[in-house]
């Protein structure tokens, strides 16, 4: 049964117009002809199947039969899908029923009773379907039904305009998530350490996996592990703590993912589950105040007549004398932009005004445990625009788009580090950097939330924009994880069983005893039970595969860090930028020891030219801008091809558009000890050094990888820069003796003034005699000026010309 009664209306204009039925499209239908409609008058029992549909029609679409056009079109505002003298001929006492290959699948009020006095009576008014219910078949479900009262539109001229409007277009039924194929965990070696052991997100593992018609946010419900050979575990902050599992079934499951705040399906208003307050502060009564009404759909605040400061929803509750936020509820994660989170949240304007173009009646706010990490998004019924911080709540013109607001959409807000990016729907609409909105210093007792921590808002927070707006579920989502600790000596695999959740149910990250028997349809939990398993390699069964190098000058470079230096001591210009930190990091990582300017301009002749243009100062700025978000390749030291080969769940993301290589690896990847490239491996790196290992297992260090490109390559743990900083200290005594008396910091500064000139070799990766003897036009352009070095021109050129470095 794909189709179902949402709505029938007996209208107030001449005639008792418009006399209408609502359906809906369950999922997509492709011969609508399957389908007919007929009333019960008066409750003479049925009359058959009086009028047959046609055409065809998608999942989610309202289709209307009317008794005529005119009327409808007048009061509604928009034109009927059919019409009919027959079926749609309903006064509020009649019954409907709706017919699929000539059998009723489905049925509005009692066929046999007429419905006059009938709690389902709905004369001059209208009968609405509550959300997130089925098809009755024959027999009438009063309870699944929600009612105007009768003679609610008398006197009424439109819908619009009336006080108890027929709510068109609204039934809500949820879609069960898909569950499409099993999952992998990265492998382990036998002898990890808990410390080291982080296992993998719940977010990398199911992204691929499971596909939701409604975006919902993505979980699991846990049913059963194998602990036979070790202990499964779950984190829900980020790896800080780890938690086993208890006893699991299907009735029985934990749920790991986001956290639901408010799911509208639950028939309660937003504070029903103890994570979000209402607040409606005014301070200059007796002005008129925002209202709240709970219906089928979720929750309708409306704040069109108010003059309220705040209207809306926040996980803070609000004393009005003190100005003072309390938390509502203790266990509201942590809102923390360097590991990342995200809110969604299905909403719909319904109406927006303002008399401060740079307001709206309905906005987001959201606020980092660094309050300096803000943003603000204003939802008018035709655009989404960010609040600007310097002047503070202004529209930013360069973080605004065009969109429809008035349609029911499911919105994801998603935060990582300095930058958020939100969606409609699954696909990218704004993006732009966090904001510190500290500077709003109001008098009190108003409210200042920017300079609170963690803090949530979902509503009209000005006086000088009024609205109305539905909001049907709020989530929270932090980083889960999961892992297997294996038993001393095992190697092997174990596995563990879930469902895909939803959570439109109300369950919390981490929460355990829930019911996940009942499946798909409007269920949140999917048909399909999925299988995740991880592989225990035996000890040195990891490590590099046989053939690949430690290091050779292919893998080589030369970073930001030597390439600034090297660029002020030809040129006496130090590093300056308006746009771009040198030290900006992401995920724990710093980009400048990864970043190789020249090697960089070489691959992207576009920046290149931008570049020489004066757009960027250098092709750094250009990565952190926008190369990263583009998936451009930083350095050697990243191979995306390599990176999504190794990595089947991220090259499957990347596909969706939901990261980059690049930027997995930095923002995630590297904590879980992922290689980049064949060049570095990860858990031989932490095996050969263990005090590398035992820095990351104390959490001072988040990654090998971190070590290695901050100071493990210029100490030479493993041959990957074209300069080393041990390596020529080493060959150069003398050199030694300067640094120590002070006349250079650095070997590389002594290097890039002098060393070069003299011929001295910068690392064991590249021997400048041999290198001058095989190119006799570089020797040629050494010996004329051209260059300080071979190596120099090596840097610049030579390596994008693939000239051997010895």
């Amino acid at each position: 049964m794909s189709l179902i009664i949402t709505g029938v209306i007996d209208g107030p204009l001449a005639g008792g117009t418009p006399k209408a039925i609502e359906l809906f499209a369950l999922a997509d239908i492709p011969d609508l002809s399957i389908y007919g409609v007929g009333s019960a008058s008066n409750g003479g029992g049925t009359d058959g199947q009086e009028f047959t549909l046609s055409g065809l029609a998608s999942a989610g679409d309202f289709i209307y039969i009317s008794f005529e056009a005119t009327q409808f079109q007048n009061f509604l505002g928009f034109a009927p899908t059919f019409t009919s003298a027959t079926a749609p001929n309903i006064n509020g006492n009649d019954a409907i029923e709706l017919f699929q290959n000539s059998t009723v699948i489905d049925v509005f009020g009692d066929i046999n009773t007429d419905g006059s006095g009938e709690p389902w009576e709905y004369m001059d008014g209208w009968a609405y379907r509550r959300g997130n219910t089925t098809p009755d078949g024959t027999t009438f479900n009063l309870a699944n039904w929600t009612f105007s009262s009768p003679s609610a539109l008398t006197g009424e001229t439109t819908n619009f305009g009336a006080a108890t409007p027929f709510p068109t277009g609204v039934f809500n039924s949820n879609v069960a998530p898909v569950l499409s194929v099993n999952a992998t965990f990265s492998a382990i070696n036998e002898d990890i350490a808990a410390a080291s052991n982080i296992g993998n997100t719940v977010e990398e593992l199911v992204s691929a996996l499971i596909t939701d018609a409604d975006f919902d946010p993505e979980g699991i419900a846990v049913t059963n592990v194998d602990n036979t050979n070790g202990t499964w575990q779950y984190s829900l902050d980020g790896g800080t703590t780890w938690l086993s599992f208890g006893a699991l079934s299907e009735t029985n499951a934990t749920m790991l993912g986001a956290t639901s705040l408010y799911s509208g399906y639950l028939n309660q208003d937003p504070t029903g589950q103890n994570w979000l307050a209402f607040a409606n502060v005014d301070f200059t009564p007796p002005l008129n105040t925002a209202t709240q009404t709970v219906d089928e759909i979720g929750v309708t605040l409306n704040t069109t007549a108010d003059e309220d400061i705040y209207a809306g929803y926040s996980n803070y509750s609000l004393n009005p004398l003190t100005g003072q936020y309390t938390l509502v509820n203790n266990d509201f994660p942590e809102l923390d932009s360097s590991t990342g989170y995200t809110i969604a949240f299905n909403a719909q304007v319904l109406s927006d005004a303002q008399s401060n173009p740079s307001r709206a009646g309905f906005s987001l706010v959201v606020v980092s445990d660094d309050p300096t990490k803000a943003i603000e998004i204003a939802f008018q019924d035709d655009k989404i625009f960010a609040q600007d911080d310097v002047p503070l709540f202004v529209e930013d013109a360069g973080v605004t788009t065009a969109f429809d607001t008035t349609q029911a959409t499911q919105y994801s807000l998603k935060v990582q580090n300095d930058a958020y990016q939100l969606f409609a729907d699954g696909n990218n609409i704004l993006s732009g950097t966090l904001r510190d909105y500290t500077a709003f210093s109001p008098t009190p007792p108003v409210p200042d939330p920017y300079e609170t921590p963690n803090f949530l808002f979902f509503g009209d927070d000005t006086t000088s924009g009024q609205g109305s707006f539905r909001l049907n579920q709020v989530t929270v989502e932090t980083p889960t994880r999961i892992r297997f600790q294996p038993n001393t000596d095992y190697n092997g695999s174990a596995n563990i069983q879930f469902r895909a959740w939803d959570t439109t149910d109300g369950s919390s990250n981490g929460q355990t005893g829930v019911d996940a028997s009942l499946t798909g349809g409007i269920n949140p939990f999917s048909n399909t039970l999925g299988t995740g398993t991880i592989t225990v390699t035996p000890q040195g069964g990891g490590g590099t595969p046989p053939g690949v190098p430690g290091g050779d000058s292919a893998n080589a470079i030369f970073n930001f860090e030597q390439w600034v230096s090297l660029v002020a001591i030809r040129t006496g210009q130090v590093y300056q930028s308006a746009l771009v930190d040198f030290n900006v990091e992401m995920g724990g990582i710093r980009i400048a020891p990864l970043f190789d300017e020249a090697d960089y301009l070489s691959e992207n002749p576009d920046v290149a030219i931008a570049v020489q243009q004066g757009i960027y100062q250098y092709g750094f700025e250009h990565f952190v801008l926008f190369g990263l978000s583009e998936g451009r390749t930083p350095s050697n030291w990243f191979d995306e091809q390599y990176y999504l080969a190794q990595n089947a769940d991220v090259a499957a993301a990347v596909s969706r558009g939901q990261t980059t290589a690049i930027a997995h690896f930095l923002q995630i990847g590297h904590r879980e000890n992922r290689d980049p490239s064949a060049f570095f491996d990860a858990s031989d790196y932490l095996l050969k050094n263990p005090d590398v290992k035992a820095a990351v297992d104390a959490g001072l260090l988040d990654s090998g990888f971190e070590h290695y490109i901050e100071s493990g390559a210029e100490e030479g743990r493993l041959n990957g820069l074209l300069f080393e900083e041990s390596f020529y200290l080493k060959q150069n005594p003398d050199v030694v003796t300067a640094v120590q008396k002070g006349e250079f910091a650095l070997g590389l500064y002594h290097f890039l003034a002098i060393g070069q000139i003299e011929g001295r070799d910068p690392s064991s990766l590249f021997d400048q005699s041999a290198y001058l003897a095989r190119y006799g036009d570089v020797a040629a352009a050494v010996a004329g000026g051209v260059f300080a070095s071979g190596f120099e021109h090596y840097v610049l050129f030579g390596r994008a010309e693939g000239r051997i470095t010895a």
